[in-house]
């Protein structure tokens, strides 16, 4: 029980994991969890529970079962649309070879997560008065048994407002303050008012990377805590070969192309337009070399080539790729392409680094400590400096030159690593709350 100071009841707010794609977020908690479920499941001395929407689970039972069992496709249990039509569309294009009955597939998977997100997702603003009226009250009760409530996202702690249990929020950044303009007005509205409601509890907070916490404290003075605890990355599950993935035997076989990736939502702050005008650039002095962008909106390559402007048949937009397939674009590009504007920490380079392919990224925010002389940086706003350091990578000793550096650099990040720091942090919470 909460009372009881020899154990430490932990609840992590981990309903990004019941979404269908995995973004930075998702990522950030299943290499979490699957770090404290190392640490802690022969421990009687630490609890871990995992709140997923409504439900509370034990983080034993969601590593025992299948984690399927959590995705929204399961939770919602109420109508014959995801009971009956989502497992009869799933067996009938999961498995086929067919890419555009892939893309079908995929956008068919979101507009259903849509349809459920719209009205059972709890994070989603129109819902988040519904914690603590009536409906929810057991829920609330529930979340005040704990020691510590983990937020893995500041706009998350709206679903908790109510809640009076001790809470931790992860900080991913700050972008929405310093760069508004990449973001929409509800992003922005939510994200300060999670940052503001989390001050107001007296929250502490963990930090993906020094960058973010000097910005974070510049503009948010706080009376809590907060430590910086990098992230890591898990590529266990990805594959080089990617057999039955047509669209990666048809063109981006070994030996047969040569390309760059760029990986990362298609917004603003990720800075692909210039990343489409330096490789123009260099499009005009080497003909055969491609630039597959891989991310978020337009599955259709012929449509969002036509929206950005693209003329060149040596771009290829993919869309959002499946996680076990980007092992293979990643391990057969030339380099990562990644010259954002502004990153909390970065993903991607570091997923990238741990392969074993070479980073071109910008030269601010967290990049800089992430990735540091390992890597090419370069200025977001130069396209001819991006396209220069394209043109450099494609010299077959800087790559290897630069792939090695990535590896070593990559070595220092680890789930374990981050997991055992946030334990340690989570008892020095609870302990201090204790006192």
């Amino acid at each position: 029980m909460k009372n009881d100071d020899s154990r430490y009841r932990i609840l992590i707010e981990a309903s990004k994991l019941t979404q269908n794609q995995m973004d930075g977020v998702a990522r950030y908690l299943h290499g979490l969890i699957n770090g404290l479920w190392e640490l802690t499941k022969a421990s009687e001395e630490v609890e871990i529970d995992l709140l997923l929407g409504n439900y509370i689970i034990s983080l034993k039972d969601y590593k025992s079962k299948n984690p399927i069992k959590y995705r929204p496709e399961v939770i919602f249990k109420k109508g014959i649309l995801m009971n009956i039509i989502y497992p009869f569309i799933s067996r009938f294009f999961q498995n086929d070879a067919n890419f555009n009955r892939y893309a079908l597939w995929n956008k068919i998977r979101f507009i259903l997560f849509q349809l459920y997100q719209r009205r059972y997702y709890p994070v989603q603003l129109t819902l988040l008065t519904r914690l603590g009226k009536g409906r929810y009250n057991d829920v609330i009760k529930n979340i005040n048994q704990y020691d510590l409530v983990h937020v893995a996202l500041p706009q998350n702690i709206l679903f908790l407002r109510y809640c009076t249990a001790k809470c931790l929020v992860t900080l991913h950044d700050i972008s929405h303050r310093l760069f508004p303009d990449f973001h929409t007005k509800d992003n922005i509205f939510r994200s300060e008012k999670g940052i503001n409601l989390a001050i107001e509890k007296e929250a502490d907070f963990k930090i993906v990377s020094y960058a973010s916490q000097k910005d974070f404290l510049q503009y948010y003075p706080i009376k809590s805590q907060s430590k910086v605890i990098y992230e890591a990355v898990d590529i266990s599950h990805l594959t080089w070969d990617a057999p039955n993935y047509n669209l990666s035997k048809k063109y981006f076989k070994e030996h047969e192309k040569k390309y760059f990736i760029c990986i990362g939502t298609l917004e603003p702050r990720k800075n692909l337009m210039n990343v489409l005008k330096s490789f123009s650039l260099l499009e005009k002095e080497f003909d055969d070399i491609h630039l597959v962008v891989i991310g978020g909106k337009g599955w259709n390559n012929k449509s969002i080539k036509k929206e950005l402007g693209v003329q060149s048949d040596n771009v290829h937009f993919l869309g959002y790729i499946a996680d076990e397939f980007l092992g293979y674009f990643y391990h057969h590009a030339i380099a990562l392409v990644y010259p954002s504007f502004y990153e909390g920490f970065g993903l991607p380079l570091l997923e990238s680094m741990t392969i074993g392919t070479p980073v071109i990224y910008g030269n601010n925010s967290a990049m800089v400590e992430i990735v540091g002389e390992n890597g090419i940086a370069v200025n977001p706003n130069d396209s001819l400096g991006i396209k220069e350091a394209m043109k450099f990578m494609m010299d077959p000793e800087t790559r290897n030159k630069y792939k090695q550096l990535g590896l070593q650099r990559a070595t220092d990040f680890s789930w374990r690593k981050a997991a055992v720091e946030t334990l340690d942090y989570y008892k020095k919470i609870i302990d201090t709350s204790r006192r």
